[in-house]
């Protein structure tokens, strides 16, 4: 089954996307992802550790529970799956989507409820058997990722990616934030010698461009994880570096990560969370 929550954010700017692939051996896995003006932002994914007779019991209880029981069953009349709400900046479309690979069939129902992946509401529609979906996916979520899963970009606003890689000859040293056209043209000469900067609207967007300064070793990342608006108190940036694992042997390699994204403009000032969070990441 694969469950897809697609929420809002910033009163439909811009979108996180949650997607809950679970199969019948248990095995599970989860992507997330934020985004804004048709750019990623950022993602991440997270898996079970492998297929465990209690995930795969969990699984079975939960198809017995879409097929036979009488309160959650999704095979009623009132739940048409054709279905194709369109749902307001206020609530998620979330999608339940069920593969019987031995026999090649399929179906999906689709479904407007207030909420992310982590919270969402009892209360959804449009029609009066809706509930079932949320519910459903409810129960999905706890039994794979449990009753306090944490989502990835909690309480982040949007931001799409303009550019990222894993060195700028502009050797920026420290995290910047741009707000006006001449600054970013100005920044992106350096940048990019030779080509022109992405549109931005710095009426009511802002650059956040994520450095570290000079790294020694292949495969060191840099990236923006969330923008958190905080009202009077401004706004405060994530930044998370990524390096390889241990004894991954990466080749020596100077050069100085970057992230750059775009985001609606946000209250001031503008920080960074510190320390900066540190990732381990696959050899492969």
């Amino acid at each position: 089954m694969r469950l897809t929550v697609v929420a809002p954010l910033a009163l439909g700017a811009g979108e996180s996307e949650q997607v809950l692939t679970w199969r019948s051996d248990g095995r599970w896995e989860l992507r997330e992802e934020v985004r804004y003006r048709d750019l990623v932002g950022d993602a991440s994914m997270r898996r079970s550790e492998g297929a465990t007779p209690s995930l795969a019991n969990a699984y079975a209880q939960w198809i017995t529970d879409v097929n036979d029981n009488p309160g959650l069953t999704l095979f009623v009349d009132q739940l048409d799956p054709s279905l194709d709400p369109t749902c307001t900046v206020t609530r998620s479309r979330v999608t339940l989507y069920i593969e019987d690979q031995p026999s090649g069939t399929s179906e999906s129902w689709t479904r407007c409820v207030p909420g992310f992946l982590q919270d969402l509401s009892f209360q959804a529609g449009p029609d009066p058997a809706a509930p079932r979906v949320a519910n459903l996916a409810r129960l999905a979520r706890d039994y794979t990722l449990g009753e306090n899963f944490s989502a990835a970009y909690g309480a982040t606003q949007p931001f799409g990616t303009l550019d990222k890689g894993e060195d700028t000859p502009s050797a920026l040293e420290d995290p910047l934030i741009i707000q006006s056209m001449v600054a970013f043209d100005a920044f992106w000469a350096i940048h990019r010698p030779g080509t022109v900067a992405p549109p931005v609207d710095f009426e009511t967007e802002t650059v956040i461009v994520a450095a570290r300064g000079e790294r020694r070793e292949a495969g060191d990342s840099i990236e923006v994880r969330a923008v958190r608006p905080g009202g009077a108190q401004g706004t405060v940036v994530t930044l998370v570096e990524r390096v390889p694992g241990d004894f991954c042997s990466p080749a020596e390699q100077t050069h100085v990560p970057f992230h750059i994204v775009v985001t609606p403009r946000t209250p001031t000032p503008v920080s960074f969370q510190r320390p900066v969070a540190v990732e381990r990441v696959d050899c492969g």
